[in-house]
């Protein structure tokens, strides 16, 4: 599993979004630093407003979970391959 993942466009479905994910232990040193914000793109009202209504559709529409499961089934039709 990574320390750091970070993603951009596909994120926001073609909208210039970025994310950073990691640990929460990485975060706090990040913001014991001082930094508690950073990307390549400056976000804008508009941008934004894309990336919480894709959050709100990841959210109705269970794709998290959905994900996990298509996940381990497609882990577990690899393991059958062995």
């Amino acid at each position: 599993i990574p320390d750091i993942v970070t993603v951009c466009k596909p994120f926001g479905n073609g909208m210039p979004l970025a994310a950073v994910i990691t640990t929460r232990r990485i975060s706090d040193a990040f913001e014991a630093m001082g930094v508690e914000y950073f990307n390549t793109f400056g976000g804008n009202p508009v941008c934004s407003a894309a990336g919480l209504a894709m959050l709100d559709t990841m959210e109705a529409q269970s794709l998290q979970q959905n994900a996990v499961h298509v996940g381990g089934y497609v882990q577990d039709r690899f393991r059958e391959l062995k």
